[in-house]
């Protein structure tokens, strides 16, 4: 689905950048719980380097393409909590900035739910820009974003793909504490993949 990425490059205060492609997620393949929790593995990938348990690390989601269907598949309060839980309390660094991006009006007014189980700190780091990416660019510069963002390098970071899925065996081991199997619903197949 290629929904899911950590740019090469890094951000002027040291922070690590990841996107998340709204858009490009299909739930028919898919749960979002899968998401979140695929996230949570990128997450885990991109603290492998210590400049970003220092420096932090920044979350662009880009919006372009998330249909209605696509929300109202989502609006439970369960999930809008597991989400931000997800972001503020299970990723081992700390959360510089979130940028939405590409965002239409429902997503806006789905945003305003999830703002009220933010900590204070995060809501203040949270920054609309709708289709404005000069405005997405005070903050990030274009040399490191890609060209979907109005940046200058290419889409697809095959790189980090090939990272993720070198990990494999680790995630399998460490997915082995937890809950039991019956209460895990992020049980899949195993043809079924985040990464293309």
């Amino acid at each position: 689905m290629n929904c899911i990425d950590l740019l090469p490059y890094r951000n002027i205060d040291g922070s690590s950048i990841g996107i998340v492609r709204m858009g490009n997620f299909d739930p028919s393949v898919a749960s979002y719980e899968e998401l979140i929790a695929t996230c949570l593995i990128c997450a885990e990938v991109g603290t492998d380097n210590e400049a970003t348990i220092v420096c932090g690390s920044v979350c662009i989601m880009d919006m372009q393409g998330f249909t209605l269907g696509k929300m109202l598949r989502i609006l439970s309060i369960n999930l809008l909590s597991i989400f931000v839980a997800s972001l503020q309390d299970c990723v081992a660094c700390r959360v510089k900035g979130l940028h939405v991006v590409n965002e239409p009006y429902y997503c806006t007014q789905v945003f305003k739910i999830i703002k009220t189980f933010m900590h204070k700190k995060l809501k203040e780091r949270l920054h609309f820009h709708g289709s404005n990416l000069k405005n997405l660019h005070q903050h990030i510069p274009p040399e490191i974003l890609p060209k979907y963002l109005g940046g200058h390098l290419n889409d697809n970071n095959e790189d980090y793909n090939s990272k993720i899925q070198s990990k494999d065996s680790y995630f399998e081991d460490i997915n082995k504490y937890g809950y039991p199997p019956k209460f895990n619903r992020l049980k899949r197949p195993s043809n079924i993949t985040l990464f293309e």
